[in-house]
């Protein structure tokens, strides 16, 4: 079932409901709104329970691949509508990022010297407003390299996502996001600053052990809770005693604003 059957079906509803309204405003047909909503319900779980056997073609999932090119470096922006969302490493030596998912995978690759910029955004389609995808089950799921110094923007919309960057080189990232819930790991090791900034969500921030931590919020009506004993508090800051000398670390500033933040 294509993209252009969905939209035909959608047509031949709207259609028939606009029929029965002309004719019931014309006098013709005698029919009430008791009978008109029971129609409008039948119709909707007819869809809900098609979707159960007929799934969309694009629904199938597809792969991408980036190559390493020798590049040294690379700058990654990810922007994703809806579904979930899954970020990790990766040890192939000759793959950037390797991405398995659903609908359609926009991408655009500049080379700038031994820098790779590469921005991915996931299409879905009208497909996606059926109502048996409101489920949320289109997918994303990307690993990038372990070994290439990573400046890393995720943009998540209406979505789950669980970002592990423990095993990566991210040297900075971005999480923008508005009505989702992201979990995100920290890289393990190095030394990464970090934005986050989020609407109606809930994020929670895990920081690997051996991490030394940097919180500075500005926060709506949004709640921060920083769980665990080795962090001190003081002037809308939350840090590790040993933040200026440790060696592997993370610097964070976090904006949200009715946002919940769990960070441990």
């Amino acid at each position: 079932m294509s993209y252009r059957s969905g939209a035909i079906f959608w047509a031949l509803v709207l259609i028939v409901l606009g029929v029965i309204f002309l004719l019931r405003n014309a006098g013709v047909l005698n029919v009430s709104w008791n009978v008109i909503w029971p129609v409008l319900l039948i119709v909707l779980g007819g869809s809900l329970l098609l979707g159960n056997f007929i799934r969309p073609s694009s629904s199938e999932t597809r792969s991408l691949s980036i190559p390493i090119d020798g590049a040294r470096e690379a700058r990654v922006v990810v922007h994703q509508g809806a579904g979930r969302l899954r970020i990790n490493s990766s040890a192939d030596p000759m793959t950037l990022a390797a991405n398995a998912f659903d609908g359609e995978l926009i991408q655009s690759v500049r080379r700038e010297g031994d820098r790779l910029d590469v921005r991915l955004r996931q299409e879905h389609g009208w497909m996606f407003w059926w109502p048996w995808n409101w489920g949320g089950g289109w997918h994303w799921e990307m690993s990038l390299n372990r070994d290439v110094p990573l400046s890393l923007e995720v943009k998540p919309g209406a979505s789950q996502a669980d970002i592990d960057l423990r095993d990566l080189k991210v040297r900075d990232f971005r999480l923008d996001t508005g009505a989702s819930t992201v979990d995100l790991t920290v890289p393990a090791s190095g030394q990464v600053t970090g934005r986050i900034k989020a609407g109606a969500a809930t994020v929670r921030v895990r920081v690997p052990e051996g991490v030394a931590l940097r919180i500075r919020s500005h926060l709506g009506a949004a709640s921060l809770n920083v769980r665990g004993n080795r962090f001190q508090w003081g002037d809308s800051t939350y840090q590790t005693p040993d933040f200026d000398t440790a060696a592997n670390r993370a610097d964070l500033e976090i904006d949200a604003g009715a946002a919940s933040i769990d960070v441990f």
